[in-house]
């Protein structure tokens, strides 16, 4: 029997979960500079959609800026 009740999360991570898909297509966004807007028009988003996506990645990450997402992406090179 699994006793992790969320598979997505990472051991050792403080319930921190793994970035969906879409959240590290962001992610490599955001590090490379783009505003909400500019994501959502390239992803086919609201710009609401990006920020909820972006709120997501904050709580997944346990950051609060959006530095932090950018350096996330580049230390786990999904950057272009």
């Amino acid at each position: 029997m699994d006793d992790d009740p969320d598979p997505t999360s990472n051991p050792g991570d403080q319930g921190r979960v793994t970035p969906t898909p879409l959240q590290e297509d962001i992610a490599t966004l955001v590090a490379e500079g783009h505003s909400n807007r500019e994501i959502a028009e390239r992803l086919a988003l609201t710009p609401e959609a990006v920020s909820n996506e972006i709120a997501g990645l904050f709580r997944a990450l346990g950051v609060i800026s959006r530095v932090e997402i950018a350096l996330w992406a580049i230390e786990h090179e999904l950057h272009r």
